[in-house]
């Protein structure tokens, strides 16, 4: 059932599309935030920016037709509506966090006045939605301490049915085959899903277990690849396999015995959910959200974000026999089933309800 007087915004190029269907469990109203003057994915400089967000914020068409503006991440226009007076008093702006934004800002990797910006933005939408735990937690010290009680929790899913087919995967927990998944194409997605870390940490461990293999799936660009191949021993080079694009992932599943995913910052990847769903055993970076989902019964599978922390949890889990890793396996399966897009769906709509 929609909720009335709702308006989505989404930025450029496109928002996740789980959180497309999230914000369309509750509307079918929905635009660009950048509707008037495009201006996200143009590069045109700070002015130019600065120029837009107020563009955009004047006029904007019907603004005043909606009680609630849900926005998709950290955008300046509606609350440069509220600060010009465009809008009334009993309309609400609602942010919606499941990016590597919050992470990115707490942790110093912008600017000061990129942080600062970010800081009075999250001050002035009325409610935030932050998608997993981590998120939550990240808002919460970012924000001043009257407004903690405007933090939702939210979380991503993927579908009852697909959740069914990976269940019935078994993973090759005999190998030694390590699984990546995360798309590029450039240098700030290689930085943020931690490609450099997963490789590197896997190199070092080689030096220990040679014969481990890293299969790498997502698209990245040339450069990168290059850069990372020209990085690998010689006698390593086959050992470290980039698949591009990969539309069915269920062969990779079974192929592999461990998935490796650590990010600087990633809110809820789905890309772990499903490994988790088909038995893959996950390491995972303290900086990635989906840790919730194993944290209280297996924390020695969540990683420091440095390459002796990486390394070392890879070669404990090398070193498992095969009953053991199929306990966890079987364990982290049963976890991550409860992660259900249509679960999520339902949970999102219950806490946008309650105001």
């Amino acid at each position: 059932m929609a909720i009335p007087e709702t308006l989505y915004l989404e930025g450029r190029p496109s928002a996740h599309p789980h959180h497309k269907k999230l914000a369309e469990s509750l509307t079918e109203d929905h635009f660009y935030v950048d509707k008037i003057l495009r201006w996200q994915d143009k590069n045109y400089g700070k002015v130019y920016n600065f120029i837009a967000w107020l563009v955009n914020a004047i006029f904007f068409p019907n603004k005043k037709k909606y009680k609630y503006i849900l926005v998709d991440n950290l955008h300046p226009s509606p609350v440069l509506m509220r600060k010009l007076g465009l809008l009334n008093k009993n309309q609400k702006l609602i942010c919606y966090l499941g990016s590597h934004t919050l992470y990115f800002t707490y942790s110093g990797f912008f600017s000061p006045s990129v942080t600062w910006l970010h800081k009075w933005l999250l001050n002035n939408y009325d409610y935030l939605f932050c998608e997993g735990k981590m998120s939550c937690e990240i808002a919460s010290a970012l924000i001043n301490n009257k407004k903690k009680n405007k933090i939702f929790y939210s979380f991503l899913g993927i579908p009852e049915k697909r959740i069914e087919e990976l269940s019935k995967i078994l993973p090759n927990l005999k190998s030694l085959n390590i699984l990546f998944i995360a798309n590029g194409p450039g240098e700030f997605r290689k930085f943020y899903k931690g490609l450099d870390l997963a490789v590197d940490s896997v190199l070092k461990a080689k030096k220990n277990i040679p014969d481990l293999k890293l299969f790498i799936a997502g698209h990245w660009d040339d450069s990168i690849l290059k850069g990372i191949k020209d990085h690998l021993p010689y006698e390593f080079k086959d050992d470290f396999v980039f698949l591009g694009s990969v539309q069915n992932l269920d062969g990779l599943y079974k192929k592999c015995s461990l998935y490796l995913h650590p990010s600087r910052g990633d809110a809820f990847p789905t890309s772990s959910l499903e490994a988790m769903n088909a038995g893959l055993v996950p390491i995972l970076s303290e900086w990635t959200g989906t840790k919730e989902i194993f944290m209280t019964r297996f924390p020695e599978l969540i990683v420091q974000l440095d390459l002796d922390s990486i390394e070392s949890k890879i070669l404990w889990y090398f070193k498992l026999n095969l009953e053991q890793k199929k306990k966890i396996s079987d364990s982290i399966r049963e976890c991550s089933a409860k992660y259900s897009a249509e679960r999520s769906i339902s949970h999102f709509k219950d806490q946008f309800k309650k105001f």
